[in-house]
C-alpha cells in the first residue's frame, strides 16, 4: 500500500482549549477521501470510499489539547466530525485528518466511566502521527499499533491515570483474536502497560523535587485557608493548573477528575507535616481524626499560603 494510514479507534471528549489546535475552519462539508491504502478504520476493513466532514466539536478540540500539551510537540494535523463508523486517520490533499463519528465518542465516555479511557484510545492515534506511521508507505503492521499502544499507556500515565484507567478502553474495545492489522487485546495491553510503566520510571528520574528548608520545616503547619469553605482539598496527586480548574468548573469532567483524586477535605486548624514541594503543591503528611494522612495540597488559595506554621505553647 502506498501512504498507508492506520487505524483511528476511536475519539473522546474532555475540557481545555488550544489555539493551535487545526480544526474545519467552518460549518460546511467537506468531502474526504477514504481510498484503501490511503486510510482505514478500526477493524482494518473500508466500508465507505468517502467521508463528509463538518466542524469538530470543542470537546474533542480540547481533547487533543490534553494529550498533546505532554508531548511537547505541536499539533499538525486535522480533527474534524464526519459521518465515518466510529473514526479514522486520512491524508487528504496532502493535509492529515482525524475523523470522529460524534455519537460514538458518547459512547466511549459512557461505557469506560473515566475520561481516560477515551483518552488512551486517542493517545494511540496521536502516537500513530507523532511516531510518522501515517507516513509509511507500507502494508498493514501489527508492530506498528504495537508502538502506538505503547505510546498511549505512556501518556496516560504522564496525565495521571492508573494502570487499570490506562488498559480500560483496550478491555472494552480490543478483539480476542489477532488480525491482519492488529495484535489481540492481550498483546496489546501488554504494550500499554509497558508504556505506563515507563512513564513512571521516566517521572522518578526527571522529577526535581524543591525539598523545604530547614528554616521552613521547623515545628509543625497547621491548614489556614482564607475562605469561607474553610478548609483545603488533600489529593492523591499533584494537579497540573489546568486540571484545577477542571475540578472546580463543576462539569461532569470534573467531577470524575474529584472523584479520581480526592482524598478527603482538611479543615481549617488541620496539623500537617510538609515533607516537599513539588511545583504548586506541598506533599504533606496530616493528622486527622482517622490517623495519618499522605497527599498533596496547593501551596496557596485565592492568592493566600494555605498553611501556617504552629506555635507550640
Amino acid at each position: 500500500m502506498k501512504k498507508y494510514i492506520l487505524p483511528l479507534l476511536f475519539l473522546i471528549a474532555c475540557n481545555g482549549t488550544d489555539n493551535n489546535t487545526k480544526s474545519a475552519s467552518s460549518g460546511n462539508t467537506q468531502k474526504i477521501n477514504l481510498e484503501e491504502g490511503n486510510s482505514c478504520t478500526y477493524s482494518g476493513a473500508l466500508d465507505i470510499k468517502t467521508a463528509y466532514s463538518f466542524k469538530s466539536d470543542t470537546e474533542a478540540e480540547n481533547a487533543l489539547k490534553s494529550i498533546m500539551k505532554h508531548t511537547g510537540l505541536p499539533t499538525n494535523f486535522y480533527i474534524v466530525a464526519a459521518d465515518v463508523d466510529n473514526a479514522a486517520a486520512a491524508i487528504h490533499e496532502n493535509k492529515r485528518y482525524i475523523l470522529y463519528n460524534q455519537r460514538f465518542m458518547e459512547e466511549v465516555m459512557e461505557k469506560t466511566k473515566s475520561k481516560f479511557g477515551s483518552l488512551s484510545i486517542l493517545s494511540h492515534e496521536i502516537g500513530h502521527h507523532l511516531s510518522g506511521h501515517t507516513l509509511l508507505e507500507a502494508d498493514a503492521r501489527p508492530d506498528l499499533e504495537l508502538e502506538a499502544d505503547r505510546f498511549s499507556g505512556f501518556i496516560l500515565a504522564k496525565m495521571g491515570a492508573n494502570i487499570d484507567e490506562a488498559c480500560r478502553a483496550m478491555e472494552i474495545y480490543g478483539s480476542d483474536k489477532e488480525s491482519s492489522t492488529h495484535p489481540s487485546k492481550r498483546t496489546r495491553i501488554a504494550a500499554i502497560v509497558n508504556g505506563w510503566k515507563e512513564a513512571l520510571e521516566d517521572n522518578e528520574e526527571n522529577t526535581i523535587k524543591e525539598v523545604v528548608s530547614p528554616s521552613t520545616n521547623q515545628g509543625s503547619y497547621v491548614i489556614d485557608v482564607t475562605s469561607e469553605a474553610r478548609y483545603i482539598t488533600i489529593r492523591n496527586r499533584s494537579l497540573s493548573p489546568e486540571e484545577y480548574k477542571l475540578g472546580n468548573s463543576g462539569t461532569r469532567e470534573g467531577h470524575i477528575l474529584n472523584k479520581e483524586t480526592v482524598i478527603m477535605n482538611l479543615q481549617n486548624g488541620t496539623e500537617v507535616e510538609v515533607l516537599s514541594s513539588i511545583n504548586k503543591t506541598y506533599y504533606v503528611k496530616a493528622k486527622t481524626s482517622n490517623g495519618e494522612v499522605l497527599g498533596y495540597i496547593v501551596k496557596s488559595f485565592a492568592g493566600h499560603p494555605t498553611i501556617k506554621q504552629m506555635i507550640k505553647r
